[in-house]
C-alpha cells in the first residue's frame, strides 16, 4: 500500500507519517509539500505504473491549493479514480461543499491535538486501507 500525504505543514506531515508507519508495516508513505509537487508525484507514478492507493490532501497551501489539485486529478483519465481524503484545518461549510462538488472521497477536519490526529488517521486507515475495496492501479 502507498499513501501520498500532501500538506505544507512539516509538523503535521511528520505526525501523519509516523502514525501511518506505526499502523501498517509495509505501507509506503510519500509526501508532497504543495500542490505542484503533489501533481508531479502523481504524474511520475502514472508514468511508472505505481500510483498511491490513497491521497490525503490539505486544502490551504501556498501556490496551488487543495481544490486546484483535486480539480486537476479529477480531470485526468489516469488519476481520477484515486481516493482523495481532504484533511484540512478549516471546517467552513463552503469548503466542505466545494470539496465534494469536485468529487473528494471524504472531508475530515484536521484535529489540533496529536492524540486526536492519531485517532483520525487510525479511522482513515481502518476504512480506506483495510475495509474499502480500492482499485488496482
Amino acid at each position: 500500500m502507498q499513501v501520498l500525504l500532501v500538506d505544507d505543514n512539516p509538523g503535521d506531515v511528520l505526525l501523519m507519517q509516523e502514525t501511518f508507519e506505526e499502523l501498517h508495516v509495509g505501507v509506503e508513505v510519500l509526501t508532497a509539500g504543495d500542490g505542484v509537487e503533489a501533481l508531479d508525484t502523481l504524474e511520475r507514478g502514472m508514468a511508472d505504473g505505481r500510483l498511491p492507493d490513497l491521497v490525503v490532501l490539505d486544502l490551504n497551501m501556498p501556490g496551488m491549493n487543495g481544490i486546484e489539485v483535486l480539480q486537476a486529478v479529477r480531470a485526468s483519465d489516469g488519476l481520477r479514480h484515486l481516493p482523495i481524503i481532504i484533511m484540512t484545518s478549516t471546517a467552513a461549510e463552503e469548503e466542505v461543499v466545494e470539496a465534494y462538488r469536485h468529487y473528494a472521497s471524504s472531508f475530515v477536519t484536521k484535529p489540533q491535538r496529536p492524540a486526536e490526529m492519531t485517532e483520525a488517521l487510525r479511522s482513515l486507515d481502518a476504512f480506506w486501507l483495510r475495509i474499502a475495496q480500492l482499485p488496482k492501479t
